[in-house]
């Protein structure tokens, strides 16, 4: 199609008796003139193309891309074979045509980033390594009536902006890492939990006995954030935008990250049945992953976000929210998604939530990290 455009332009300017000497500038500007003030500049250049004396025959071909190039190079004598219409350009003309497709180019660009900013499209290619895009819009928050504890109704529709979330939890060797480079306190368990315990077990399994502080720092070591409840919550249960129709709807009331069927050991690292009195490593349970692809958004560790808890926090949303970042003050902060010794099928549904103390430091306790766009 840009070739149909480029081409099209050509028709405009050389077709019409060629570019005059000192005009260059007036004949450059005019078809980029055309292209930016029209709202369907490429088809209303096509239309004037086949309007010209000089495409007249020609004009019955311009309905699919090779008989427009066809006729666009019969028209503007681009091939030597034939020069019966305006004959072969001169350096000049060249010359022009080069600065019109040059500017041609840079409007088509500018449109189609300006456009994808319009329907908010971000690049995937914006997260950092490790990361995935959960892109913005709407999603089901909360559960219904009949389902859940009290504190997760009532269910509500929640806005986001897009943002970037770690695929996997913070493993043991990424933890250490930012421990010796000076950017996180050692963890310790109130036990010796051997299983568990960052010391004792292999580097990709997730970190554990990390309170809500420690968490908040590693996060900033690696230039991101803890995520907000909401972002949590959407990054595990998934947006209204993947499934047709793009309103939300009960079809996007995921119970667990992977749909409907009940947990098994298949899916996630949840009672101490799956995996013994242990984590497991952070990509051991892929067929329990996220819409978005993300591991582990149930069982194998529980993980902090950002927010303080609120029993009724979600009252006030109740007619929806626009990036909601919970209470403003609170005595415990949250952690979501469950970990390996949950014992029931709630404690790893997306919508669970757990208040803890923000000092609370166990073998069940880990982190995940988002970053802004």
């Amino acid at each position: 199609m840009r070739s149909l455009i480029l081409m099209s332009i050509l028709v405009v300017g050389l077709g019409c008796g060629g570019i005059a000497p000192g005009d260059e500038a007036d004949t450059t500007d005019a078809p980029v003139d055309a292209l930016v003030d029209a709202e369907d500049s490429p088809l209303d250049l096509v239309e004037d193309a086949s309007e010209a004396p000089e495409a007249a025959d020609d004009a019955s071909g311009l309905e699919d891309d090779s008989g427009a190039d066809e006729a666009a190079e019969a028209d503007t004598g681009v091939e030597a074979e034939d020069t019966t219409d305006v004959g072969v350009p001169d350096e000049d003309s060249i010359n022009a045509e080069a600065d019109v497709e040059a500017d041609v180019e840079d409007v088509l660009d500018e449109t189609s980033e300006t456009d994808a900013e319009a329907d908010g499209d971000v690049d995937v290619s914006s997260c950092p390594f490790g990361t995935v895009l959960v892109p913005a819009g709407q999603f089901v928050m909360g559960s219904d009536p009949d389902e859940g504890e009290s504190d997760q109704r009532p269910e509500h529709q929640v806005t986001l902006h897009s943002y970037c979330i770690d695929a996997t939890e913070a493993t043991c060797e990424s933890y250490l890492h930012c421990v010796d480079e000076g950017g996180c306190l050692p963890l310790t368990c109130p036990v010796a939990y051997s299983a568990s315990d960052c010391s004792h077990t292999t580097g990709d399994h997730p970190a554990t006995c990390i309170t809500w502080d420690q968490a908040s720092a590693y996060c900033a070591y690696e230039g991101k954030r803890l995520p907000t409840e909401a972002e949590w919550e959407k990054a595990a249960r998934g947006g209204c935008e993947l499934i047709i129709p793009a309103s939300c709807g009960s079809e996007d009331e995921r119970t667990y990250p992977w749909g409907e069927w009940a947990p098994t050991c298949v899916f996630c690292n949840f009672s101490t049945g799956c995996s013994g009195v242990m984590t497991a490593p952070v990509d051991t349970h892929l067929a329990g992953d996220s819409p978005y692809g993300l591991h582990d958004m149930a069982g194998n560790v529980a993980e902090w976000v950002a927010d303080w808890y609120g029993a009724t926090y979600y009252t006030t949303c109740a007619s929806g929210c626009v990036d909601p970042t919970g209470p403003s003050l609170g005595t415990q902060r949250i952690l979501r998604g469950g970990s390996w010794f949950a014992g029931g099928y709630f404690a790893v549904t997306v919508t669970y939530r757990w208040p803890s103390l923000s000092t609370s430091a166990v073998d069940t306790t880990g982190v995940r990290c988002a970053k802004d766009l």
